[in-house]
């Protein structure tokens, strides 16, 4: 029996607590589903303001933009951009797949802004407002 869990914490009092009454709820689920002296993996990853979400979303603004500036669909632009920045992986049969942006770390996005910026800016289009 797999048991997969996500339970946010805070710090207070030197101590990590729920961050919540829900997570305090799930805590509580979880202790109860597992057997009497079950092992548990915890990987811990502190929140911060620059999260994933708002690097998606800067993203596809910015795919947006330059895709109506050089006549191509968005969907075109986002293709030919996951390549440019080798955001690819090979399936089981061996074929080239794009990976999903969904799917990158904040360190993938990161690069996959810095490059819109370029092309930004080689075209003379202005993200910095999208950004």
């Amino acid at each position: 029996m797999q048991i997969v869990s996500s339970i946010k914490l805070k710090k207070k009092n030197g101590k990590l607590i729920a961050a919540n009454e829900f997570n305090k709820e799930k805590y509580k689920i979880l202790l109860q589903q597992l057997p009497e002296g079950s092992e548990v993996d915890v990987l811990f990853e502190m929140n911060s303001k620059d999260n994933t979400k708002s690097q998606l979303a800067k993203i596809h603004i910015c795919i947006k933009a330059i895709a109506d500036n050089n006549g191509s669909t968005p969907k075109e632009f986002k293709e030919e951009l996951k390549e440019m920045c080798g955001l690819t992986y090979q399936d089981d049969t061996g074929n080239t797949c794009l990976k999903s942006f969904a799917d990158c770390s904040k360190e993938d996005l990161s690069n996959v802004i810095e490059t819109l910026i370029q092309i930004g800016n080689f075209l003379d289009i202005n993200l910095e407002g999208s950004l």
